[in-house]
């Protein structure tokens, strides 16, 4: 499995920084990507605009994908198992990451994801559902607090991609299970 963390993507050029010539060295298939929302509650704009718009962003450089997928709440446990084992490219989208788990949980995928042998890339709240920890600062009226759970645990590691917390309210010290958070590190 090869796996990206991204904290977001800038509107004009979401694979900056040279991401997108490492997809093409590592992808070998381009028949099928699955989408994996992180806000439930807006699928209408995954579906009109986020999608339509890595789908552009993808033909841009020279990569198109035979089948787009999305995964829903409304499908099988089956269909969406069967969606990532024949993906080659699964992208786990921003929004809630505890809503992003919540949606694979409930379908039955997370140990499918665990075990996904094709290109693997988090943005946002999937950078956090990919790492051991999903780690919510405090750092707007939506996440008021701190909220750690146990994330896939893919490489080990906890990223929290938007820390835009002030210092008065994160501490310079996280101790979490076994794991220290230093906020100078910024993982």
């Amino acid at each position: 499995m090869i796996r990206y963390y991204c904290s977001g993507f800038e509107d004009t050029n979401a694979f900056g920084h040279g991401l997108v010539d490492m997809f093409k060295a590592e992808l070998e298939n381009t028949k099928s990507i699955v989408y994996i929302p992180g806000e439930l509650e807006e699928l209408d704009k995954s579906k009109e605009k986020y999608i339509p718009l890595f789908t552009n962003y993808f033909k841009n450089v020279g990569i198109e994908f035979d089948k787009i997928n999305l995964i829903t709440p409304d499908l099988s446990s089956e269909d969406a198992k069967n969606m990532i084992k024949t993906a080659d490219f699964v992208m786990l989208m921003g929004g809630d990451p505890f809503k992003q788990k919540e949606l694979c949980d409930n379908l039955g995928i997370l140990e499918e994801l665990k075990k996904y042998n094709g290109i693997l890339l988090g943005f946002s709240a999937g950078a956090m559902l990919m790492s051991k920890y999903i780690i919510i600062t405090p750092c707007s009226e939506e996440y008021p607090d701190f909220h750690i759970e146990k994330g896939l645990n893919l490489d080990g590691i906890s990223i929290y991609p938007h820390n835009n917390t002030s210092s008065e309210i994160y501490p310079d010290t996280l101790v979490a299970g076994e794991e220290t958070y230093q906020k100078e590190d910024l993982i």
